[in-house]
């Protein structure tokens, strides 16, 4: 925590102390004052909330005097399918806006909102329909009332545009030529799919780490480093196992005073670095590790969503595309059901690369049901799950 974040920390806790019920109750409960006390000792004594903590407080959190402003509220939806609304006002909103608009021009001068697309937008879902299915026809459809735009940058999920990229592999000839930047958004990106997609497109990407909670909490520079936006945000660890290198993220937001989040969990991985960069930006970087907390495979230290990713990567790289789309739910601690939208050169020597790849990697006694597809949709939240976990 540098010395700014230091000094709105101490703001924002002097603020809710005064005007915020729900944390000057925390607070006081502590035996703690943010007039008297230092921010930092304050903030490591407070508890941890989550998704979960937010659904139970409902609008307990919020802040009296401020929902007397305008204000809007967005929604998230994770797997759970708990729907959680987040509020920010205008001014919150637009402070938020204008630093996203300002990491993209540091990466792309010439990009503008009408020469941009975000397939997240509702505006854009009323027009042109949800992305969830990623049915052959439908993604189809979804590339080419876009190329119809003439885009200069796209946001989006990384999903989205790996089955794009498979269709042009696949002999699709539908380009976007005036196609800039791609930014992902909404989840993980492997080496693998962001090389696929960049070589495919003949453009550059860019990373922007968000939640609907907060809005962007890093924004990825022309070095490919993955910049906190420590202006608007603290970003920190929650770790429940000492002995364990894979660390939860948790988030305190500068910004928001309406709906203040502090120490919240976000459930991915990753680690936070402090290194020179030839960008300019002395703020430090966060390096994500390909996984949520809900995502390791149960018995194992094995992150699924990561390990599936790149063993299906593996698989196409050798048998040029053979599957599409895919999803491996693990249902009993041995079991694991494997579904598939098999491409056109899948055959019984995948199944067998793959049941032997995970024989190896998670245990020789583990079953391997298949289950083939038209189509493995998102979720609500515009996300796709390469692993799900139904073990406790």
């Amino acid at each position: 925590m540098n010395n700014k974040q230091k000094s709105k920390l101490q703001e924002l806790l002097i603020f809710l102390y005064d005007n915020n019920p729900y944390y000057s109750k925390i607070m006081k409960h502590m035996g703690c004052n943010p007039r008297i006390d230092s921010a930092v000792t304050i903030y490591q004594d407070m508890p941890f909330m989550d998704k979960k903590t937010l659904l139970e407080v409902n609008e307990e959190i919020l802040t009296p005097s401020l929902k007397t402003k305008e204000y809007k509220f967005d929604f998230t939806s994770g797997t759970s399918g708990a729907v959680l609304k987040c509020y920010k006002t205008e001014n919150e909103r637009n402070a938020l806006a204008l630093n996203i608009w300002m990491q993209r021009k540091k990466i792309d001068l010439q990009v503008r909102p009408k020469n941009y697309i975000s397939i997240f937008n509702r505006d854009f879902e009323n027009v042109f329909g949800k992305f969830y299915n990623t049915n052959r026809d439908n993604v189809i459809n979804l590339f080419e009332k876009i190329a119809e735009l003439k885009p200069r940058w796209i946001s989006g999920p990384v999903s989205v545009f790996e089955k794009m990229a498979y269709l042009i592999l696949d002999g699709y000839s539908y380009i976007i030529d005036t196609l800039c930047v791609i930014e992902f958004m909404g989840e993980f990106v492997s080496v693998e799919q962001r090389n696929l997609i960049e070589g495919t497109f003949k453009c550059q990407t860019v990373n922007n780490y968000g939640a609907q909670e907060v809005w962007c909490m890093a924004f990825e520079c022309k070095n490919h480093r993955m910049h906190i936006q420590d202006r608007f945000c603290i970003l920190d660890y929650y770790q429940k196992n000492q002995r364990s290198d894979k660390n939860e993220l948790i988030v305190t937001s500068l910004n928001n005073m309406l709906m203040p989040i502090i120490k919240y969990r976000l459930g991915d991985i990753g680690t936070i670095t402090k290194d020179d960069c030839e960008c300019g930006n002395s703020s430090e970087c966060i390096v994500l590790q390909g996984g949520r907390v809900g995502d390791v495979i149960y018995g194992t230290d094995i992150l699924g969503n990561y390990f599936f990713d790149q063993l299906v990567w593996g698989v196409n790289h050798i048998f040029n595309n053979a599957i599409y789309a895919f999803c491996v739910k693990q249902i009993d601690p041995l079991v694991f059901q494997f579904i598939v939208v098999r491409g056109r050169t899948f055959c019984d020597e995948v199944r067998r690369t793959i049941e032997e790849r995970m024989k190896k990697e998670i245990g020789e006694n583990i079953e391997i049901r298949w289950e083939f597809v038209e189509n493995v949709s998102f979720g609500n939240n515009g996300k796709l799950k390469k692993f799900i976990t139904y073990v406790k």
